[in-house]
């Protein structure tokens, strides 16, 4: 029987610590929270950003969502204060940024 051996390799993603029956395995950490901030805007609806990826997320009011790459945080930053977020976004995000 194939396994009956009684050796058993954990799974490799995870790291081990100890051995025999009372090693144990780290959990996988759980992705921060990404926070939404909801903007005053005509146009665009809210706003998510994970300084990890530097994605920025947008939600605009028409329900249509892009996601922007490699946007630095002092840019999303300037999306959440700005007087005119949508006149900030077509200045500085629109044509700048790669999206999905």
């Amino acid at each position: 029987m194939p396994g009956a051996s009684g050796k058993w390799d954990p799974p490799s993603d995870q790291p081990f610590r100890g051995g025999g029956a009372t090693g144990s395995w780290d959990a996988p950490s759980e992705p921060a929270q990404i926070e939404t901030h909801q903007l005053q805007s005509s146009n665009l609806s809210s706003y998510s950003y994970d300084p990890d990826s530097e994605t920025l997320r947008i939600t605009f009011k028409s329900g249509r969502t892009y996601t922007y790459s490699s946007v630095p945080p002092s840019v999303a930053d300037g999306l959440g204060t700005a007087s005119s977020p949508g006149r900030y976004f077509n200045a500085t995000i629109r044509n700048q940024y790669s999206f999905k």
